[in-house]
């Protein structure tokens, strides 16, 4: 993913937390200053990520900066 986001002209790096997803997610955008967080999907229904937990959920739930989601291909 880095590799394809520079050849996009997108500076991008690879890092390695050991936390949860979300949790580490919202604290890396809160330390780097992240305007946002853009994350995907699986395809997974709403319903079905509110209940089990999904990565996504819980951003909109915990992050201190707007979170956009985007769908999988179908």
């Amino acid at each position: 993913g880095v590799e394809q986001a520079k050849a996009r002209g997108v500076t991008a790096e690879a890092v390695v937390i050991p936390q949860r997803p979300a949790e580490s997610l919202a604290n890396l955008a809160e330390q780097e200053g992240a305007a946002m967080i853009v994350v995907g999907t699986y395809g997974e229904s709403p319903l079905k990520g509110a209940v089990l937990g999904s990565t996504p959920h819980k951003l909109v739930h915990i992050a201190t900066v707007p979170v956009v989601i985007v769908p999988a291909k179908a």
